[in-house]
């Protein structure tokens, strides 16, 4: 399902992108923990490539002022993504119900809310 490029676009918050994410891609469940944990659940495929996932948090290296948050560094295993150029710029639109991770140079994720979060 497209997003409607209308819709509100915000920088994600300390309070607006913990909870739990639906992929609208994999439909796999990704639970960003208020204490930075980091898990998936369903079919998550990439875990052979970067390892199960271990944590998250705001990442300083991307842009120093930011609040609230532009860049999410991830963790995994075997891959951290951090940096300018390798942190998921983070957007929740939809009036928080849409979470959007961009990286630089491939398709953004693209998550709903999922349960009661």
């Amino acid at each position: 399902m497209p997003i409607d490029p209308a819709t509100r676009d915000e920088r994600c918050t300390w309070e607006s992108f913990p909870g739990s994410w639906k992929s609208i891609r994999t439909g796999n469940i990704w639970t960003f923990g208020a204490d930075g944990s980091l898990a998936c659940d369903g079919e998550c495929g990439f875990v052979k490539a970067t390892g199960a996932p271990v944590s998250w948090a705001y990442d300083p290296g991307a842009d120093l002022l930011a609040r609230p948050i532009s860049h999410v560094k991830l963790v995994f295993e075997k891959a951290t993504f951090e940096g300018v150029f390798g942190a998921f710029r983070c957007r929740i639109q939809n009036d928080g119900m849409t979470l959007v991770l961009e990286p630089d140079e491939d398709e953004p994720m693209v998550f709903y809310r999922h349960g009661g979060f």
